[in-house]
């Protein structure tokens, strides 16, 4: 049972966390440069899974959202805010979300899903 809550759980936690966050609708909103590196879709029969590989702030993370079609980004420069959580007890948790500015004005959220060596397809020196 958890195994078919779980995919949901993934999903609703960036929306859930987006709350009182910065307007999606407004351009200015999204004031953190995002470099894709990749990006890979990951299909579990019943949904897509978008991951992503990024470059944020010189650090490469993996990023995972689900896509509402078959959207496979291509690499280049973006925009995208982070989300803003209500506390982190840990200020070594590096469980983030953000929300990515599309150049047709869509605004996908995605969560952090790896950072550091874990991290696949990055440039050595960003590890």
């Amino acid at each position: 049972m958890l195994s078919s809550i779980l995919p949901t759980l993934m999903f609703a936690a960036p929306l859930l966390a987006y709350g009182s966050g910065p307007d999606k609708k407004n351009p200015a909103s999204y004031n953190l440069p995002v470099h894709v590196l990749g990006s890979t879709l990951v299909s579990d029969h019943t949904r897509i899974e978008m991951r992503l590989v990024v470059l944020v702030g010189g650090q490469c993370e993996e990023w995972s959202g689900y896509s509402t079609g078959f959207l496979l980004l291509k690499p280049g420069d973006y925009k995208a805010f982070q989300v803003e959580r209500d506390k982190r007890e840990k200020d070594y948790d590096a469980a983030d979300n953000y929300v990515l500015r599309l150049p047709n004005g869509d605004s996908p959220s995605f969560s952090v899903r790896s950072v550091g060596n874990s991290v696949q397809g990055c440039p050595a020196e960003t590890r």
